[in-house]
């Protein structure tokens, strides 16, 4: 009877395996593709800016010395993220950039008017999170400034919230930004 059971564990163990698998192999990061419209009642900008990360052009939403993206539009295929932006100056006027990267950890550089900036993405859990480091010189010093972006989508995946914790400056850490987008169809 012990040798039954045993020839029938190992049948069983495939069989729990085939009927998993497609359920292990089938979990897949969110899509975050569409487009999001910040709502700024819901979203904690901290005075004088919060982070941003784009070499002064409004990264990654936050308020870097020029902007804060209002509005953007993901396009996510597979491992590439394409996130298209438009940010608004504290004056009103608006700009316009795109980013397009992989979210598979491997480092990604692009070319910008304010210089060359790295951006490694990497699924954690349910959340993408981005890293944009760019080398800054002053007074004859460079020095890499990393921000640090936390994507994660609500569970209907109408609401996303993008935590951006700001690189520090001199020591002194500054306060990090939660931006809520809306999806709208």
């Amino acid at each position: 009877m012990i040798r039954v059971i045993h020839k029938l564990s190992l049948p069983l163990s495939a069989l729990f395996l085939l009927l998993c698998l497609p359920a292990i192999a089938g979990a897949q990061t969110p899509d975050l593709s569409g487009r999001w419209i910040l709502q700024k009642d819901n979203s904690i900008i901290p005075q004088g800016g919060g982070g941003g990360g784009r070499g002064g052009r409004g990264g990654g939403g936050g308020m870097a010395g020029s902007g804060l993206t209002v509005d953007m539009t993901i396009t996510h295929e597979e491992n590439t993220l394409s996130i298209a932006r438009v940010i608004e100056s504290r004056g009103g006027a608006r700009d316009r950039t795109t980013d397009t990267f992989t979210t598979d950890g491997e480092p990604n550089v692009i070319e910008t008017e304010a210089g060359e900036i790295t951006i490694t993405a990497k699924w954690m859990r349910n959340s993408l999170i981005v890293d944009r480091s760019q080398i800054m010189g002053t007074g004859g010093r460079e020095m890499t400034m990393t921000t640090t972006e936390t994507y994660t989508l609500n569970e209907d995946g109408t609401w996303m919230m993008i935590f951006i914790q700001p690189p520090s400056m001199g020591g002194n850490q500054p306060t990090p930004s939660t931006l809520n987008y809306e999806k709208r169809k």
